[in-house]
């Protein structure tokens, strides 16, 4: 059905004076009736006829000739800069064919059968788009938000795909055969082991090492478990030797602890001690089937399961693990302060803190809105570990939340997700500022620090790097577009240059800590280092070759020196770890750093 335009002899009604609905139906639209607005509507109830409204795509928008003739004068010009950028109409056509594919799918080819490559649609100019469903090695598809490493590397990859094909013109550079086989494999998927199976050996739930075995690994376990000491005394005591009597949820707890414990500290291990997954494969067996008969205890077991799991490239399955743990303990009110104790309150906490790290890395909603939870931060109390760690990592969480909500969030806008930067960075500082001295960043640097305190600053660093990501990207974007097209900068686009500081000095610090905390531990097997250490070096690593990038020439030669120093020290670990398949996605990533910066490197001559 035809509409009938706006009448122009009535002027603008502001919202708060209007008595008709801003949008009636199709049949109140011709008969210029008053329209209710609901489905259907009073007037085509009463007459019997088809109520219908019209669809988005039949909305008609109006602008003034000034806008309209200058859109046709951005056309004309931007046709005239393709056209000078690549001579070629062939390669030229190419180009626009394979941005407006992956850009704007159409719904023939939105099916199974549709390339990895054009699954993802983006704006370029927004670096905030919502996230991505990008496919793992067997082909399942999984949503993974901004704030995911996952999803940035293929917004790299699709820029420089994009980019690659300037570079193809006989001058030495990447060809158009080899840009495809560097990143037609790589574009929409990230790598992942959820969608495999789990192989777990054959093993008897209810073995246990020798004592002073499991002292030994347990002695290198993270503090953020405090009942895992406890949980030894008892699963030892003559009482629970006896088979009769053992119980299942405490030997569940305490080979999870195991698992974590043997997964970080290889080194440590005295021949003859078994891999990683017996101790994984006898806490799920132990644990039976927690969404039948989950109690308290299962809390700990899985929290810790799942951080098992990261180490294991199954961050999927990390993330069910940990949202179930803290189901659990909302199920059981451990997050109000009038139902829990101070151990009951460490275990949420601690939970808490997982979602946010996973949720974070993931690119997801958080588990609880901080508004619906009623329990006070860790004490200090007798019999029990210091809490001022745990207080410290869960501040810290909290922030994190609330920022990759207000800046990521696929509801936000790109502008009103960046104004909240500064408020972020502020917080951020703010904490930093109110830690104790044991925690202090100065103590990172003393001799044998302390490798959680070294985490838990590159942590507080890979936050920053979140923050301040967006902009510098959009900056990288605009400095590499000068390169090959000339411009004069426009004063209201130009970036942020102190937040992109802000960013700069957060990856210089986390890359000096990673290489602080490699040389602690040198003499050990590469697997002392976590999936977090892993996760923020990279990371880090990334963020100065894009500074590099997008101004080689404004470096001092001693910082550049030292970033190339600290960059080498983290692909060369990176590396290790990826033949050693230690985390096997690290090879691949390391790859994929390399392949992005060197193709666009060789044509702005980095």
């Amino acid at each position: 059905m035809e509409r009938l335009p706006p009448n122009r002899r009535r002027s603008k009604v502001p919202p708060e004076q209007r008595k008709r609905v801003s949008r009636a139906c199709n049949g109140c639209n011709v008969r210029r009736i008053k329209c209710t607005g609901d489905k259907p509507c009073r007037q085509c109830r009463s007459a019997g006829r088809s109520c219908e409204y019209p669809s988005a795509a039949e909305e008609r928008i109006t602008i003034s000739r000034a806008t309209y003739e200058d859109l046709q004068a951005s056309e004309q010009f931007l046709q005239k800069c393709l056209s000078a950028a690549i001579p070629s109409e062939k390669d030229r056509l190419e180009l626009m064919r394979r941005v407006r594919t992956a850009h704007d799918p159409s719904p023939s080819q939105s099916g199974s059968a549709t390339p990895l490559k054009n699954l993802n649609s983006s704006d370029s100019d927004e670096v905030l788009d919502g996230g991505r469903l990008l496919a793992d090695p067997d082909g399942h598809r999984r949503y993974l938000g901004n704030s995911s490493g996952a999803a940035f590397l293929d917004q790299l990859r699709e820029f420089a795909s994009t980019v690659l094909p300037l570079v193809s013109h006989g001058d030495g550079c990447l060809g158009p055969s080899q840009m495809e086989d560097s990143f037609a494999a790589l574009l929409g998927r990230y790598q992942t082991h959820d969608s495999r199976p789990l192989f777990l050996p054959q093993v008897d739930p209810y073995h246990l090492p020798s004592l002073t075995e499991a002292e030994t690994l347990l002695s290198t376990l993270p503090s953020f478990d405090e009942q895992t000491n406890h949980t030894l005394r008892q699963a030892y005591s003559p009482q629970l030797l006896d088979g009769l009597s053992m119980r299942s949820s405490l030997l569940a707890i305490l080979n999870a602890a195991l698992a974590v414990a043997s997964k970080q500290a290889t080194a440590t291990r005295t021949v003859g001690s078994e891999p990683s997954q017996s101790y994984f494969a006898r806490a799920k067996l132990l644990l039976q089937n927690p969404l039948e008969t989950a109690t308290p205890a299962h809390i700990p077991c899985l929290s810790m399961m799942g951080y098992y799991l990261l180490g294991e490239n199954r961050r999927d399955a990390a993330y069910s693990y940990i949202r179930l743990a803290g189901h659990i303990a909302i199920t059981y009110g451990f997050h109000e302060s009038w139902m829990t104790g101070e151990r009951e309150k460490r275990q949420f906490w601690t939970v808490y803190v997982l979602d946010r790290f996973v949720s974070c890395l993931l690119g997801r909603p958080n588990m609880i809105s901080d508004d619906d939870i009623g329990v006070d931060l860790p004490k200090d109390e007798p019999g029990l570990p210091c809490a001022e760690g745990l207080r410290a990592h869960v501040q810290l969480a909290r922030i994190i939340g609330l920022a990759m909500s207000k800046i990521y969030g696929h509801r936000r806008g790109h502008v009103l997700g960046v104004s909240h930067i500064p408020a972020f960075l502020a917080d951020l500082e703010r904490w930093c500022s109110q830690l104790p001295p044991s925690l202090n960043v100065s103590r990172c640097s003393a001799q044998g620090a302390n490798r959680d305190l070294l985490s838990l600053h590159m942590t507080y660093n890979q936050t920053i790097i979140l923050l301040t990501r967006p902009l510098l990207f959009s900056a990288v974007k605009h400095a590499v577009a000068r390169c090959f097209v000339p411009y004069p900068a426009d004063p209201k686009k130009l970036p942020n240059e102190q937040l992109l500081s802000v960013c700069t000095t957060a990856a210089q610090k986390n890359a000096e800590l990673f290489h602080h905390l490699w040389e602690t531990i040198v003499s050990r097997d590469t697997s002392g280092l976590t999936m977090v250490d892993y996760h923020n070096s990279f990371n880090a690593a990334l963020i100065l070759e894009l500074v590099r990038l997008r101004n080689p020439t404004a470096h001092v030669a001693s910082t550049d020196d030292t970033n190339s120093v600290h960059i080498t020290t983290i692909t060369d670990v990176l590396r290790i770890a990826g033949q050693k398949a230690i985390i096997p996605n690290r090879q691949q990533q390391r790859q994929t750093l390399a392949v992005i910066m060197y193709g666009m490197k060789m044509k702005i001559k980095i």
